[in-house]
């Protein structure tokens, strides 16, 4: 699942509020 989070364009993304965009994907 980790490479979903690669396919972002920078790490930062990996905050909290990026999870949460995760889950409306």
């Amino acid at each position: 699942m980790r490479a979903r989070v690669t396919v972002y364009p920078r790490p930062e993304i990996l905050d909290p509020q990026g999870k949460a965009i995760l889950q409306t994907l």
